[in-house]
């Protein structure tokens, strides 16, 4: 929205306008200040003797326009005092209009005594007069328009955020229609604040992208929609030096504009959407016909910042902008933690946060102060093994924090900026076992005075939802001490204030979270069917809010590890109780749960919920195929490995390997993975027979009696980066016995074999690649060149790309140009933890994962299979296998062919030919069948797993 004209000439024909109501339109512009929270005085002055005020007791607009100037100075008794006068005195004259404006501003007041109660009726009896007295003019639809705000506000500030967006809405409209361009600006705002604490970030986004004038999307539907290609929740390429350029004209001049103001709070607003939908910083956006560069909250915060900077009248945005800053910064600092980026980059941003929150507690605005201070005790027990020197800074600064906390007025921000870290306390503690808990320095007796202190201000704002996570801590703080009784209570109590229809002001969240609980709860007294209950429900509730929870996934701190995966361990745990034999519909649960927990792994691992696949009934699909199929999945849990068995016309069958210590366990799995990737590495043979004996063995002669051909594998954690092929027997290679194939689970694209009379490939490579590329260079792959020369004598190739001819403008035209149904590319590749650095390298770029899967989905058909040689997983990353997995399901591709690790192209070209020649050959058999005579051959040939052990199958078997 483009700045009004001449705006201080606009605000003095505003009140020229409102000749009469001159104090009261002055009120309302002081108090509403064009924020969602009640902007008040750095400095509170002392509240001087009622009896020492001196004005005109007969004129109540007199009493008003003194009540405003006492408000300005914090004196809010006094100006609640005289506000109730004015109300009487325009009672009595029958003037209804300026008794109405008179109660909104004494509703203002009370809410920033925390008086909530009072506030509610003040400003409902207001509207009431308004409405009663409205008359269609300007001047009245403008009053009633701010009356809506300041209800807003309060609706906000005692968690009805529905109501809040409503008020907001209607007011918005009123001032649209009166052309008030800087009200509608500031109530838009408020409108985006509302939706982000719904949970309504894509929303948000596009509600403020219209409303600061940056990108028109009023054409856009109005409700939660996807981040899509036609709008992104980013910056796109211009459009923040367009923004630069709009406000540094205004910033120069010598008067600071309330509309300025408004604008720059917009601003932070929208940095602060850009994080919690995952935007952090510049990164590359792309869909079928496009590649940009995108900005996001960490350039948008960082320009704001040093511009506001600059100007002394700012103090308080500075401020503001510093925490949100440092929040970015923070969040950003975990991102690079967990994707593994080098600790220089992670310590830089850590300092800046830290910096930043120190900047943020200087901030007029209490709740400003207070959340600066929580989130930098949080930055700092993180972060920790980055700064051994924290232990005294976090002592000193968790004081503060008490202080502080002691010190905050019921309101809903205040409640949940301190059970925030109530949270870190708990989710810490109960994931890291038998590890010290690092928030330690904080005591029970300590939780306890914050949870019956929010317990209080729950009840003062009337907030449901708010004592629910209060009763739900205090549930788990009995769990902790066994106190199994207590814990059960206090957890229903809160099931049922959060289920109630009046809460509508947290994230849905808190649902499946109590539900857990109470499942826990009933599992510690050995309750089991009433804890499989319990954990039922938390599954179907965190099943229907996945999408909603990737969303937000930075700003609600929400970590798939910490907050998601136990509970789908732990639900499975309980389903296949070791003491009993499971009922076929607990196997069923079971296998549930491991795939959602799957397709749970991918969402965190894109941080966006991109495994929506339509399922297929792979029952169906077993128990109707002509080739003997099962399918195996394999679950890691504390103490076993768990093996959930689907043979054809069986019902499920369950087995179990007992685990001593899980973790080394995961440690074989490790070593196993850099014996078999190592050329003539001793002790392969017999690592990969006791991987054999835990994984095979105990299911062995159920699969030779149903004479079962094929083994699909649906694996679990580390599992995924070991090759199946290679477990050995004793006497043969598994490969040797089955073909194998891996698949994420139920979400399989309809299976159909390629069976067709010609088949048509693309074809590209690097035999000889650049230097550098993207900077990183990459050994030759002499062979490519014979690789791709075998494919051309036993297919149709419709275009080969290699060297300096395979880039990714070539290859985009080829794909969106060509009918081929295999895409063979025989080139350097990574899959790893990052989705940023896994990787195909092409001779000008490296496609990530995103990029890659939109290049490949241009195609006018589906790719039948995707072939990627010379691909490996990043070693000594447990999570490697998760980018393998996601560039076969992104890809579009119904089966996808890749190796784990680098391996000789002399082995890869003869099992290319072989792999070709087979196909050609025999259109009958399936791709699984295909890939085992392959992989076989190329065995014959290489007897060291090294060389033919690294070929994968993923996906559509036949």
């Amino acid at each position: 929205m483009t700045q009004p004209p001449n705006l201080p000439k606009f605000i003095r024909q505003f009140r020229e306008f409102y000749r009469r109501f001159l104090p009261l339109c002055l009120a309302f512009i002081f108090s509403m200040s064009w924020v969602s929270s009640i902007k008040m005085s750095a400095a509170i002055a002392r509240i001087p003797n009622s009896s020492a005020l001196q004005y005109s007791q007969n004129n109540g607009i007199d009493l008003v326009d003194r009540a405003s100037q006492l408000y300005r100075n914090g004196q809010l008794e006094d100006a609640a005092a005289l506000l109730e006068q004015s109300i009487a005195i325009f009672e009595s004259q029958g003037d209804t209009l300026n008794q109405a404006i008179a109660l909104a501003n004494l509703s203002l007041v009370e809410q920033q005594q925390t008086q909530w109660e009072a506030a509610k009726i003040a400003i409902d009896r207001s509207l009431y007069l308004l409405r009663l007295y409205h008359n269609n003019s300007e001047n009245n639809s403008v009053i009633l328009a701010r009356s809506l705000d300041i209800q807003g506000q309060l609706q906000l500030a005692i968690g009805r955020s529905e109501l809040a967006l409503e008020s907001w809405q209607t007011a918005s409209q009123i001032y649209t229609e009166h052309n008030q361009p800087a009200n509608t600006l500031a109530s838009q705002i408020n409108r985006a604040t509302a939706m982000q604490n719904l949970g309504l970030h894509p929303r948000a986004c596009q509600t403020l992208l219209t409303a600061l004038d940056i990108r028109n999307l009023e054409s856009e539907p109005a409700i939660d929609i996807d981040l899509s290609r036609k709008w992104e929740c980013a910056l796109q390429p211009s459009e923040l030096e367009s923004l630069k350029t709009r406000f540094d004209r205004q910033l120069e001049t010598e008067q600071i504009s309330e509309y300025l103001r408004i604008q720059i709070r917009g601003l932070r607003s929208l940095a602060d959407v850009f994080r919690a939908v995952g935007t952090l910083e510049r990164e590359k956006r792309n869909d079928i016909t496009t590649d940009i560069e995108v900005d996001g909250s960490k350039e948008l915060l960082d320009w704001l910042f040093e511009s506001v900077k600059k100007n002394d009248s700012f103090s308080e945005e500075r401020a503001a902008i510093a925490l949100s800053l440092a929040d970015t910064e923070r969040a950003l600092a975990r991102r690079y933690r967990v994707r593994k980026i080098e600790k220089s980059k992670i310590d830089n941003l850590v300092q800046n946060a830290k910096s930043h929150y120190q900047e943020a507690m200087n901030s007029p605005k209490q709740i400003h102060r207070v959340r600066a201070v929580v989130n930098a005790l949080v930055l700092w027990v993180d972060f920790e093994k980055f700064d051994p020197d924290s232990a005294a800074e976090i002592s000193t600064n968790w004081t503060e924090v008490q202080r502080q906390f002691r010190q905050l007025p019921a309101s809903q921000d205040s409640i949940y900026t301190q059970l925030h870290l109530v949270r870190q306390y708990f989710r810490t503690s109960q994931q890291r076992g038998d590890e010290a808990n690092p928030y330690g320095f904080i005591t029970e007796a300590e939780i306890e005075e914050i949870l019956d202190r929010t317990e209080r201000q729950a009840e003062t704002i009337g907030s449901d939802r708010a004592k629910a996570y209060v009763l739900g801590y205090r549930g788990q703080l009995e769990e902790d001490r066994s106190q199994w009784e207590n814990a059960e209570q206090l957890t229903r109590q809160a099931i049922a204030l959060a289920m109630r229809d009046t809460a509508n002001d947290a994230a849905p969240e808190i649902n499946y979270r109590l539900f857990w609980q109470l499942g826990r709860i009933y599992k510690a007294q050995q309750q089991t069917e009433r804890s499989i209950s319990a954990y039922s429900q938390a599954f179907d509730a965190l099943k229907s809010i996945r999408r909603d929870l990737i969303a937000i996934a930075t700003e609600s701190q929400f970590n798939f590890r910490d907050s998601v995966e136990p509970l789908y361990r732990q639900f499975v745990d309980l389903l296949l109780d070791r003491q009993s034999e499971p009922t076929v519909e607990k196997l069923q649960k079971a296998r549930e749960a491991i795939e959602a927990l799957q397709l749970a792994e991918l969402d965190d691992y894109f941080q966006d919920a991109c495994s929506e696949i339509q399922a297929t009934n792979l029952d169906k699909i077993v128990d109707e195929s002509t080739e003997r199929t099962a399918v195996f999945y394999a679950i890691l849990l504390s103490d076993r490995l768990e093996i959930i068995l689907k043979l054809p016309h069986r019902e499920l069958q369950h087995y179990f390997t007992e685990i001593e210590d899980i973790r080394s366990f995961k440690t074989e799995i490790e070593e196993f993975y850099e014996l078999v990737s190592d050329k003539a590495s001793e002790g392969t043979r017999l690592q990969s027979y006791e991987m054999y004996q835990k994984l095979i063995q105990p299911v062995r002669d159920n699969l030779e009696s149903s004479q079962i051909e094929t083994l699909v594998f649906v694996l679990d954690g580390e599992l995924r980066n070991i090759p199946m092929s290679a477990l050995y027997d004793g006497k043969d290679y598994l490969i040797e016995t089955y073909a194998i194939v891996l698949n994420p689970g139920l979400q399989l694209l309809p299976p159909e074999s390629l069976n067709q009379t010609e088949y048509k490939a693309l074809t590209g490579g690097m035999k000889t690649p650049p230097d550098d590329i993207e900077g990183t260079g990459f050994d030759p792959l002499p062979n490519v060149g014979k690789e791709l020369s075998v494919i051309r004598d036993r297919l149709s190739v419709v275009e080969e790309l290699l060297d300096d001819r395979f880039t990714d403008l070539n290859l985009s035209d080829t794909v969106k140009n060509s009918n081929f149904s295999i895409l063979h590319l025989a080139t350097h590749g990574q899959f790893s933890s990052n989705p940023e650095n896994t990787y195909i390298a092409l001779y000008n770029n490296l496609l990530n994962t995103n990029e890659f899967s939109n290049l490949l989905r241009s195609s006018p058909q589906t790719i039948e299979l995707l072939a990627l040689s010379a691909c490996q997983t990043a070693k000594g990353d447990n999570r490697a296998a998760l980018g393998l997995a996601g560039i076969a399901m992104r890809s579009g591709a119904k089966a996808t062919l890749a190796t784990l690790w680098k391996v000789s192209d002399r082995s890869t070209r003869k099992f290319v030919s072989y792999f070709y020649t087979e196909l050609k050959e025999h259109p009958e058999k399936s791709k699984a069948k295909v890939f085992q005579y392959a992989q076989k051959l190329t065995l014959n040939d290489y007897d060291d797993p090294y060389y033919w052990a690294p070929f994968v199958l993923i996906g559509n078997w036949f």
